[in-house]
């Protein structure tokens, strides 16, 4: 990636937003949709009797070319099994930063599932399908899921509306300050879930303040041409209700400019996140990556934002919504996408590091022993 101005970040602002949140915090509420996973996590052993396991990625899909034309059994060693899915894993770091979320998705029915009952306590869960299932073969530089998401195919916006209750779903939306549009490459019905918001819901908005809505696209790999054209189209008619805030990943960056500039390119760069900024549908992209991330709004320069970077982190599944939880924070403090792209970076490595989500007292140590430090 070619060089790109390194943000200034302004840690006492952050440190004294963070300190601030807790009394506003009711008057800015987070919804959060629309789906939910139960993940198992795995990890991949080398041989059955030995506890030696894969180092990386590559090395396993080494592992799995040499076993082509063959039956083979792979043996793997079980972490845990817990909540998962974009939207639920942000509503729970968010709610632990003491947010107030409401969080749609797949999480049980007609009761919720057990993995999910503990999160009901700190976050109002109204589940429209069964969970999702996934395994997270889990490696020290990144992840494999497999998924069986049969049940996305039921969330669809009469669903929502058959489920909840229109007036409760209206009330939903109305309340929120911030809308997180989570995982939208997975969910098959994800076009008319934006227009029941666009027909429905926008135009029953107030006025009176303002809105912001995120939208973590996750891996948009399987989506089709006319999809992204959809989204496109959607991201542009939110524009008179929201502000839009798009969240990728460099993979997801790069697929998302070859679509929308109909390119071939084969890696990221920062030149496609500054062309990005000049004419996508979009008031602010955030690209978080390893250690850092890279931020710009609307006719701006984009700008890196330097974090900690963690060799050999305890866990990796969720740190991606774990830098959203962050992200979402610093929006709610009313903080710039630089300081809210820092929350974001300390908040997925401190979730490596612990393999729990940082709470926001935590948060607030770290940006203030940070400040000390430098």
């Amino acid at each position: 990636m070619s060089a790109m101005e390194e943000a200034r970040i302004d840690r006492k602002a952050i440190a004294r937003a963070l300190k601030d949140y807790a009394a506003s915090a009711a008057v800015r509420p987070v919804l959060i949709g629309f789906d939910g996973y139960v993940d198992k996590l795995v990890k991949p052993r080398i041989c059955q009797e030995a506890d030696a396991y894969y180092t990386s990625v590559r090395e396993f899909a080494m592992r799995l070319l040499d076993l082509g034309g063959t039956s083979s059994d792979i043996a793997v060693k079980p972490m845990f099994e817990k909540i998962g899915g974009n939207g639920p894993l942000l509503a729970e770091a968010l709610a632990e930063k003491d947010a107030v979320c409401s969080c749609i998705g797949a999480m049980g029915i007609p009761e919720l599932s057990a993995p999910y009952r503990p999160l009901s306590n700190k976050v109002r869960l109204y589940s429209v399908a069964e969970c999702a299932g996934s395994y997270a073969l889990e490696f020290p530089d990144g992840k494999i899921m497999l998924g069986d998401t049969e049940s996305f195919n039921s969330i669809d916006w009469q669903t929502l509306q058959s489920r909840i209750g229109q007036e409760k779903l209206l009330m939903l939306f109305q309340e929120a300050q911030l809308l997180c549009f989570a995982n939208w490459s997975g969910l098959p019905k994800a076009t008319d879930l934006l227009q029941g918001i666009l027909r429905d819901v926008c135009p029953a908005l107030s006025c009176e303040r303002t809105r912001s809505v995120l939208f973590d696209l996750a891996d948009p790999t399987g989506k089709s041409d006319a999809q992204f054209v959809e989204l496109f189209a959607a991201l542009e008619a939110l524009a008179p209700f929201y502000e839009r805030i798009v969240g990728l990943n460099p993979k997801e960056c790069l697929q998302v400019y070859n679509h929308y500039t109909h390119s071939e390119e084969r890696e990221f760069s920062a030149e496609m996140l500054e062309e990005l900024l000049q004419t996508f549908p979009a008031d602010e992209i955030v690209i978080h990556d390893a250690g850092c991330a890279y931020v710009g709004r609307k006719g701006e320069p984009a700008r890196k934002v330097t974090g900690r970077f963690l060799t050999n982190p305890r866990i990796s599944v969720g740190a991606g919504d774990n830098f959203n939880s962050g992200y979402c924070l610093g929006k709610l403090c009313a903080l710039p996408g630089e300081a809210c792209a820092a929350l974001g970076n300390e908040a997925a490595v401190g979730f490596m590091e612990r393999e729990r989500p940082m709470t926001r007292m935590e948060l607030l140590e770290a940006f203030e022993e940070q400040e000390t430090i430098a």
